[in-house]
């Protein structure tokens, strides 16, 4: 095995790769699992342009700088092919909007007569209340105000979007590119995760906020805050996909677009509690950090509680254990 390693590193180094790629397969052969076999092997075919094969191998051998560096040209090679095809489908989309606009400008779709009386009026449906997540994003005050007041979402809504925004939490932590898929988190743990501080949000938020003389009810509240995630719904299937084309060159891209979707997701739950509550400025940032104090009051709690509990059940265990071994005599 070494004796065929070093004939290829010193093949690979003097740059003959097919000479290289054969004495590569020798090792493998050897050694299938070895990781350094792998990156050598990989080395050799990137050398002769064969991406797809070194990216496959260097998975393999978990090595990501020379993975990006694959991707990149297999990307590049892509670009190249399908450019043209993807300008004129821009081009497309760009006319087509462009001729939408004007066909609206020319066509208004009428509100009320002459009179004043209203000819169309919206209903409310689950289609619109799932919809409203897009005016969040451009009218957030706006948006928590016809929250309120129940002109837009509902509970069924509100709870389609906890559902909603768990599985874009679960592609975010599970489903990223290798490139950038470096969480070590099962399922369970990203369900009590995100699970465990969102209902603590919720009834902790409330029962603050009740305190304090807050306009907003436990269904607001969770209303409210469904819909505050609503740039993390929105912008983190597109990170997401992103892992799939970008290489670590453009990593700052993916760290960059996480940022935003999180504190635009913070600041409309700030945004939430001075709306819903009818707070000022300083009332809802007091509220929020009386808010996290109570959460983690509720945890410390719930661990003391856990332990003394698990030392009770250890205690009363041993009890029964002496008992039997003692009845048996």
């Amino acid at each position: 095995f070494a004796v065929r390693f070093h004939q290829a590193m010193y093949e690979l180094n003097n740059g003959r790769y097919g000479e290289s790629e054969a004495i590569w397969e020798q090792v493998q052969q050897l050694n299938g699992m070895a990781r350094i076999a792998h990156i050598g092997y990989g080395k050799a075919l990137l050398s002769q342009r064969d991406f797809r094969g070194a990216m496959e191998h260097f998975r393999f051998a978990n090595e990501r700088s020379y993975y990006s560096e694959a991707m990149w040209e297999l990307r590049n090679q892509w670009l190249n092919t399908l450019m043209p095809y993807i300008l004129g489908l821009l081009s497309v989309l760009i006319i087509a909007g462009y001729g939408r606009a004007i066909w609206k400008r020319k066509h208004p779709r009428p509100v009320t007569n002459s009179a004043g009386t209203i000819l169309v009026r919206e209903e409310k449906t689950f289609s619109k209340d799932f919809g409203f997540v897009f005016y969040m994003l451009r009218h957030p005050i706006d948006g928590f105000y016809y929250l309120k007041h129940g002109q837009r979402g509902g509970l069924l809504a509100a709870t389609v979007l906890y559902i909603a925004v768990f599985v874009v939490f679960v592609a975010d932590q599970l489903f990223r590119a290798f490139l950038f898929d470096t969480s070590t988190m099962s399922l369970t743990s990203i369900a009590v995760f995100f699970f465990l501080p969102v209902s603590l949000w919720v009834v902790m938020s409330y029962m603050i906020s009740s305190i304090n003389d807050g306009e907003g009810t436990f269904k607001n509240i969770y209303i409210a805050t469904a819909y505050a995630f609503s740039p993390y719904l929105i912008l983190s299937p597109v990170i997401t996909a992103l892992t799939y084309f970008l290489t670590l060159n453009e990593a700052f891209l993916i760290k960059f677009g996480w940022a935003i979707a999180v504190i635009w997701t913070v600041a409309l739950l700030v945004m939430s509690v001075q709306e819903t509550q009818k707070y000022t400025l300083s009332t809802t940032i007091k509220n929020i950090v009386l808010t996290f104090l109570l959460i983690l009051l509720a945890v410390v709690t719930c661990i003391i509680l856990y332990l003394m509990l698990k030392q009770m059940f250890t205690f009363l265990s041993g009890i029964f254990r002496e008992v039997v071994y003692r009845a048996t005599l």
